[in-house]
């Protein structure tokens, strides 16, 4: 360290040394470390505190551009992903055959309704070729991209 008053490397911490401060001026405890100049008596002040804060403040937002970047990565390896309406059209199968032996039986008003509904939400999926897991995952990534783009916008 050098004074930057004199450029002398004579700098003693005074943090030992009897000191007194009058007028307005006001010294606090803190992280602030003072030294004096043995050459001209200059005071040098340096706290390290707001550069741990920045540096802090930077690898939060580093690690956050990670999360981000890896969220980008996903939506894209989900929107990859070619959507396969076997599965849906098994379950459709299934709920006619259900139904047929529902009506077989005799039964029918709620038991049928309701399986005639998912029957209608199979259709839309496959209309809309949305495996509804897969959006439910890529809308939860996007939300969470979202929180991370929006930070404040959290606070209530």
């Amino acid at each position: 360290m050098k004074c930057t008053q004199c450029e002398s490397n004579n700098l003693i911490n005074t943090m030992n040394l009897p000191f007194y401060v009058s007028g307005d001026a006001r010294l606090e405890v803190s992280k602030t470390e003072i030294y004096i100049c043995k050459e001209c008596g200059h005071l040098e002040f340096f706290n390290r505190y707001y550069i741990e804060k920045l540096n802090q403040e930077e690898q939060r937002n580093k690690e956050i551009d990670e999360e981000k970047h890896k969220i980008l990565l996903e939506l894209d390896r989900l929107d990859k992903i070619p959507f396969d309406e076997s599965y849906f059209l098994g379950k459709i199968k299934e709920l006619k055959d259900e139904i047929a032996t529902l009506k077989r039986l005799g039964e029918g008003g709620k038991s049928i309704r309701s399986r005639m509904d998912s029957i209608k939400d199979y259709e839309k999926i496959i209309k809309e070729k949305k495996a509804p897991r897969i959006e439910s995952q890529k809308n939860d990534l996007k939300n969470r991209l979202y929180e991370l783009n929006n930070p404040h916008k959290n606070i209530y």
